[in-house]
């Protein structure tokens, strides 16, 4: 097979995302989690508090009052059951917007069960064991190490920081001691939410170099896909079209320096070039039908190239191919024309 060293053509990497084969970093998702939940907390915050003050001196209200019967704590659970579904829900519907937004950035849209597949060598033990001491299990098990420290000196850094403060807030009022751990808690989400980012930045990179270096390929597998892909319709389809493009695009680039442009009146235009001082044959440089014709007589207009109809003459002109000269049996008919342009021309000046 030889040595892996080509890049994956447009197929490997076409055949890889179809079978979800793709580079994904969750460090990414799980940072912009991170963000957008402690985002929510903070705009909702003040208002849950409150709302959860609220419900809890209703509930001490209840729960002492002296004609409560058995029945009631069961209304009691059911209702503070779906009274924090509707604290959590929109939180949690938040996040899984977020998250299917964040894999789709990531990825683009892809849908496949090729993941779901059964697959025996899933269930060999063996196998699994392999897994846990295979670099990208360690490579994981050094990023969770890494961000288990940063968030260790983190917080030790901000309580170092706020060790004061706190000594100060003992025997003060309980609302004293809340916003300074309010304070503190916001510094360590803001820090630990930077540095999350920059790690999760450098780990997409990591991820989509380890996952084309896997998709990497012989020169072998280059030349028999290459092979492979020549007999495909498709691919053929393709190709002729991009060599039509190529061929019109050039086409219509020497249209404005044609010295005359022949037409039948509307179906067809055929631009001739003739150098009159070097002499020589004139020679075919761009021509065709219908829309192309169209293209060719509004490039003529725009580049003040003269427009002659001539049906006969256009219909023989079109059965050459462009870059061929002009034929012997159409020296005349082409004289003819060119004759009539060059005094069109004189009479001008």
């Amino acid at each position: 097979m030889g040595d892996k060293s080509e890049d994956p053509t447009p197929k490997r990497l076409r055949e890889s995302k179809k079978k979800g084969q793709v580079a994904k970093s969750q460090d990414v998702t799980t940072a912009f989690l991170f963000i957008v939940a402690f985002s929510i907390l903070i705009s909702i915050g003040p208002g849950l508090s409150t709302d959860l003050k609220i419900l809890m001196k209703e509930y001490f209200q209840i729960a002492v009052a002296a004609d409560l019967r058995p029945d009631a704590y069961h209304n009691l659970g059911v209702d503070l059951i779906f009274r924090m579904l509707g604290f959590i829900l929109p939180l949690m519907g938040a996040n899984l917007v977020i998250g299917a937004f964040i894999s789709y950035i990531q990825v683009g849209p892809l849908f496949t069960m090729d993941p779901l597949k059964p697959d025996l060598k899933k269930m060999n033990p063996m196998n699994k064991i392999k897994q846990w001491f295979s670099p990208p299990i360690l490579v994981e098990l050094a990023k969770n190490l890494i961000k288990m420290t940063v968030v260790c000196f983190l917080a030790y850094q901000i309580v170092r920081d706020s060790m004061r403060n706190l000594i100060l807030t003992v025997g003060s009022h309980p609302s004293n001691m809340g916003g300074l751990l309010s304070d503190m808690i916001s510094t360590f989400t803001y820090r630990a939410a930077a540095v999350f980012v920059v790690l999760a930045a450098a780990d997409f990179a990591f991820q989509k170099k380890q996952h084309m270096k896997g998709l990497k390929m012989s020169k072998d597998e280059v030349k028999r896909e290459y092979k492979e892909d020549e007999g495909d319709p498709h691919f053929k389809s393709k190709r002729k079209q991009l060599m039509q493009e190529l061929v019109m695009n050039n086409q219509m680039g020497r249209v404005k320096k044609a010295t005359v442009v022949v037409v039948n009146p509307t179906k067809i235009a055929v631009a001739i070039l003739y150098d009159k001082e070097k002499g020589g044959v004139p020679e075919i440089v761009a021509k065709g039908e219908r829309l192309i014709a169209e293209q060719i007589r509004e490039l003529a207009k725009e580049g003040g190239v003269p427009i002659m109809r001539n049906v006969s003459l256009a219909q023989a002109l079109n059965r050459l191919e462009v870059g061929d000269q002009v034929p012997e049996e159409l020296y005349e008919a082409v004289a003819e024309v060119l004759n009539f342009v060059y005094k069109l021309g004189q009479h001008r000046r």
